[in-house]
């Protein structure tokens, strides 16, 4: 009898760790597009997909996609020079300048959070007096009037 061949179904394949330092890929043409045009699609009240939804419609319907499709075309370029740079060792990755401001509310947050368990911690240091000095009942059985 012959053995059964093993099966790659269910198995996950280990992920590659990306390297941060990596240029950014190029962005299409669409999310071109949608950067231009996400603050006129908008609409009070609308989630992500919504917007995502209406966007997707008005791509489909658009005729002259030259633009975008040369800016995506001129961004590939890019992004293959840098990784040509890149794997060459000499490509520096450019630094965000909103990185720090975005880090600037967590770093607040956290902050606020030890701010809030200190004074948590204090709290419970007091509610241990209260609770060892009140009697404690001896199971109601001081009175036998039989």
């Amino acid at each position: 009898m012959p053995k059964a061949e093993k099966s790659s179904v269910g198995k996950k394949r280990a992920a590659t760790k990306k390297d941060p330092n990596a240029p950014k890929r190029g962005q299409s043409a669409y999310m071109l597009w949608l950067n231009e045009n996400r603050a006129r699609l908008t609409k009070p009240g609308m989630g992500v997909t919504d917007v995502a939804k209406a966007a997707g419609a008005e791509w489909r319907l658009l005729t002259d996609k030259t633009k975008w499709e040369g800016m995506a075309a001129a961004d590939k370029k890019r992004y293959e020079k840098d990784m040509v740079s890149f794997k060459a060792g000499d490509f520096v990755a450019p630094v965000k300048k909103t990185a720090a401001k975005a880090s600037e509310p967590v770093q607040k947050k956290r902050a606020k959070k030890e701010e809030k368990k200190d004074d948590d911690d204090e709290d419970d240091d007091n509610d241990d007096e209260g609770a060892s000095g009140s009697p404690a009942s001896d199971g109601g059985d001081e009175s036998d009037d039989d």
